[in-house]
C-alpha cells in the first residue's frame, strides 16, 4: 500500500491563508453535519487531543487530497495513511504558538492517548470520551469524501472557532524551571515514607489528573475502598457519570491476591480499564501467577501495572493501558 506525505511548507502556507480568511464569514462549510460537529469538538471542555487531530487531519486533506483524514500513523491500513504527528508538531504547534491558545497550547499533542493509535476509530475502546470520539470520526469521514472547497472552508471554520475559543481563555503567567529528572527525584524521595499508602496515592493521582484534564479524577484515602466498599479503587476517572478507569496503589509488594481483588472490582463495576501502581514491585515468587492472572483478564478488560522504580514512571501513564505490564523491566 502506498503511503502518502504532506509537504510541511505548503501546509504552513495553507494555514496562514485560512487564518487570513477567518473574517470572511461567507467562507464556511455549507453542510450542517460538518459545521455543527466541528463546533462541538472545538468548544467542548477539555478533549485537547481531539481538537489537534481535527485541525491536523483537515489541513492534511487540503494539502494532499489523497490523505485519509482518519489515518494518524503511516502504519495505518487506511488508504492515504501518513505520519500525522510530524505535521502537527512541525506545523500546527508552531503556528499556534504565534497565534495564541487555539487548541490547548500543547507541545506534543500527539503523545496524548487518543492520538497514539494508527487511525481514529469511534469503536476504539481505549477512547474514553465516546461522544466526542464519535463526532470526530463522523466529521473526518465526511471530509474524506468532500471536495477541496468544502475542505478549505472547514479549515477556515475550525480556525475561526478556535480563535473565538482562545479569546475566552484567561492566561496566567508563572515562572518555573521544569525538569523531568528533578521531578522523578522528588517522587523517589517522597515515596521513601509510605504513610499508610497516602503518598503513593497522591503522586499517582497527580499524574492521572495531569494526563487526563478532560475527565474528573477522584482520589480517595487508600483505606477507603476496603473499609466502605463503595469505590472501585484508590483513584477513579469519570467521564460525566460513567466510571471509565480505576487505579489501585500499593506501597508494599503486590501479591496475586491483590491482582485477583482488582479483577473482581473491575468486573463488579464493569470498568474497561484497571491499573495498579506499585512502589515495591511484585511479591517474590508470585511473578508467574500474577502474569497469568493479568493475561487471562485482558480479553475483556485493559489491566496494567506501573512501577515507581521505572525511570519513566510518570510518562508510563501515557502508554496505552494494554502495553503497561512492565514487570519484566524491573
Amino acid at each position: 500500500m502506498i503511503k502518502e506525505t504532506v509537504n510541511h511548507q505548503q501546509a504552513a502556507q495553507a494555514l496562514e491563508l485560512a487564518w487570513d480568511s477567518i473574517e470572511q464569514k461567507t467562507i464556511a462549510p455549507n453542510l450542517d453535519e460538518i459545521a455543527g460537529r466541528i463546533k462541538l469538538i472545538i468548544t467542548s471542555p477539555g478533549n485537547i487531543a481531539f481538537k489537534y487531530i481535527l485541525i491536523t487531519r483537515i489541513l492534511a486533506k487540503y494539502v494532499n487530497p489523497s490523505i485519509h483524514p482518519r489515518a494518524l500513523q503511516v502504519e495505518s491500513e487506511l488508504p492515504g495513511a501518513y505520519d500525522a504527528r510530524s505535521l502537527c508538531h512541525s506545523v500546527i504547534v508552531r503556528f499556534e504558538k504565534r497565534k495564541g491558545n487555539l487548541f490547548g497550547l500543547s507541545n506534543e499533542p500527539f503523545l496524548s492517548k487518543p492520538a497514539r493509535h494508527r487511525e481514529h476509530d469511534k469503536l476504539n475502546r481505549q477512547l474514553k470520551n465516546k461522544r466526542i470520539a464519535e463526532v470526530l470520526h463522523d466529521v473526518l469521514e465526511i471530509i474524506a469524501c468532500s471536495g477541496q472547497e468544502v475542505v478549505f472552508s472547514s479549515l477556515v471554520h475550525t480556525l475561526r472557532l478556535a480563535k473565538e475559543r482562545g479569546a475566552t481563555i484567561v492566561e496566567v503567567g508563572f515562572s518555573a524551571d521544569p525538569n523531568y529528572d528533578r521531578l522523578l527525584q522528588f517522587v523517589q524521595e517522597f515515596l521513601l515514607e509510605a504513610e499508610g499508602g497516602v503518598r503513593l496515592v497522591s503522586i499517582t493521582g497527580a499524574f492521572l489528573q495531569l494526563f487526563n484534564p478532560e475527565y474528573e479524577v477522584k482520589i480517595y484515602h487508600p483505606n477507603a475502598s476496603d473499609k466502605f466498599g463503595k469505590t472501585a479503587g484508590d483513584i477513579e476517572i469519570w467521564n460525566d457519570k460513567i466510571l471509565i478507569s480505576a487505579t489501585e496503589c500499593k506501597h508494599r509488594s503486590i501479591t496475586v491476591d491483590d491482582i485477583r481483588h482488582g479483577i473482581t472490582k473491575g468486573k463488579e463495576y464493569g470498568i474497561p480499564e484497571y491499573c495498579f501502581t506499585l512502589a515495591s514491585g511484585l511479591e517474590v515468587g508470585q511473578e508467574s501467577e500474577i502474569n497469568d492472572e493479568i493475561i487471562g483478564v485482558k480479553i475483556w478488560m485493559s489491566f496494567s501495572l506501573i512501577s515507581t522504580k521505572l525511570c519513566n514512571f510518570g510518562l508510563a501513564f501515557l502508554i496505552p493501558s494494554e502495553d503497561r505490564f512492565l514487570g519484566k523491566q524491573w
